[in-house]
């Protein structure tokens, strides 16, 4: 499965994850991050409420900043 930018809205601020969604659940969204590095491999869960937008991510070496596929 390709990469994910997730842009997430919580209490006003406006935050980025990036990473391979590993369940799309009813209730969050859980997502392997995969940028920046030192957070490669923790799993994080998202509330469906939170999630402004998704994008897959273009292909890029390892340690390069992702952009949106279509862009």
């Amino acid at each position: 499965m390709p990469e994910q930018i997730v842009e997430l809205k919580r209490r006003g601020e406006s935050f980025t994850r990036v990473g391979i969604p590993i369940c799309k659940g009813p209730a969050t969204y859980r997502l392997m991050l995969t940028w920046p590095e030192e957070r490669e491999g923790r799993v994080i869960e998202i509330p469906h409420d939170e999630i402004a937008s998704i994008a897959t991510a273009k292909e890029r070496p390892r340690g390069k900043e992702p952009a949106p596929a279509n862009s």
